[in-house]
């Protein structure tokens, strides 16, 4: 997703989610 790379420099575990 588009918002997946942000969340993946924050959490990480939420892209993957």
């Amino acid at each position: 997703d588009e918002y997946k790379q942000v969340d993946v420099g924050k959490v990480g575990m939420v892209a993957t989610a």
